[in-house]
């Protein structure tokens, strides 16, 4: 990818969205680093050295969600290696229970992947909205969730933060468990970085 200088107007280093602020610098980074590959919508999640867009790929027109980090903030606590290399065994899984992960990438100042956009609500969200679940269906769900994370550990890797807003229904009965590449916070520089994922179960 060809990087040029980017100059714009100073902006303010978090502007407001719903459920949070956007990290301006960040997202003006990838606005221009990453507009070759994606048509960035509109911003998910955000915070300081990391953004989530709802995004389009270009040349497979497909929807994807996009992450985007700071690539220096990654590197400052150590956890940029860790990062690739999580992300390249994340890409191999394959399995119906996973959301499968397309893409990744490195420009000069961000760490990207991309993933399938899943239309539907978390667990959480459903639980929320609709109380307990039934016993059939939190067996049915709980199967799938299992049976995702059985191949994904018969591959060596492990998701390290299972809970009700990692794992989505695509419809009323159908889990995907999302988000196996966590990350520590970029550039709080405390501590000793936990793995991002894909350690040996």
């Amino acid at each position: 990818m060809t990087i040029t200088k980017l100059t714009h107007t100073p902006a303010p280093a978090m502007v407001p969205i719903s459920g949070g602020q956007v990290d301006c610098e960040l997202d003006l980074v990838a606005r221009h680093e990453l507009s070759n590959h994606f048509r960035l919508e509109r911003v998910l999640t955000s915070r300081p050295g990391a953004v989530t867009y709802a995004a389009v790929e270009i040349d497979r027109k497909r929807p994807v969600v996009l992450r985007v980090r700071d690539r220096a903030g990654l590197a400052a606590i150590g956890a940029l290696d860790g990062l690739q290399q999580a992300l390249s065994e994340v890409a191999a899984l394959k399995h119906p229970n996973i959301v499968p992960l397309y893409r990744f990438g490195v420009s000069r100042h961000t760490v990207w992947w991309s993933g399938q956009l899943v239309r539907g609500r978390t667990l959480g969200e459903v639980v929320s909205a609709e109380g307990p679940l039934s016993l059939d269906r939190a067996i049915a769900i709980g199967n799938q969730i299992a049976s995702g994370l059985l191949e994904a550990h018969d591959c060596g890797v492990a998701h390290g933060d299972v809970n009700l807003s990692n794992v989505l229904l695509r419809d009323a009965n159908w889990a995907v468990i999302k988000d196996f590449v966590v990350l520590p916070e970029s550039g709080s520089g405390r501590g000793t970085p936990r793995p991002p994922a894909c350690r040996r179960p």
